[in-house]
């Protein structure tokens, strides 16, 4: 089903469903400011460092186990190729290895290397110090609410948002 199936008619008077299609922008709008500032904690918990967010994002999903370059990408909704720069240069910090995929011959397989799991896993020793600290006084049902909600979230627009050349 299309994005724009699932668009709802606009109407001239207010309903519920616009209600709440301003609750979700106002949403959106807060996770996408929430994300600079994320960014900006996450750099400072890293301390120095010569891996950027993004190099970070693709160490954690590579974690999860082997993948290919198109899945790390979709996963992102974005294109290939700036992916594959990021996973070239994780490649030669030696934190990331290519390895053959058995179900394609051409589309081979992220891995993370013993140092990218070790780099990885100090990184995340950190973040979790840290957000232990700052979670202490936030309520533990509404986080996982929140958690829950953002994926679910993800999830749908993953399913239903346009792709690249679809027509808008």
């Amino acid at each position: 089903m299309s994005f724009l199936k699932m668009t709802p008619k606009m109407s001239s008077t207010p309903t519920a469903t616009d209600a709440r299609g301003d609750a979700l922008k106002a949403l959106l709008i807060e996770v996408t400011l929430t994300h600079f500032h994320v960014a900006a904690v996450s750099r400072a918990i890293a301390g120095p460092s010569d891996l950027t967010n993004g190099q970070v994002s693709l160490l954690r999903s590579i974690a999860r186990g082997p993948c290919t370059v198109p899945e790390l990408a979709s996963e992102r909704a974005i294109a290939r190729q700036p992916v594959q720069r990021m996973v070239l240069e994780l490649e030669s910090m030696g934190l990331v290895r290519m390895k053959p995929n058995p179900r394609h011959k051409r589309s081979r397989l992220a891995a993370l290397t013993v140092a990218g799991r070790r780099r990885l896993e100090a990184m995340e020793r950190r973040q979790s110090r840290w957000a232990a600290g700052f979670a202490a006084d936030l309520p533990l049902r509404e986080l996982s609410r929140a958690a829950e909600l953002l994926r679910e979230l993800r999830e749908s627009l993953a399913e239903h948002a346009p792709r690249r050349g679809d027509a808008t």
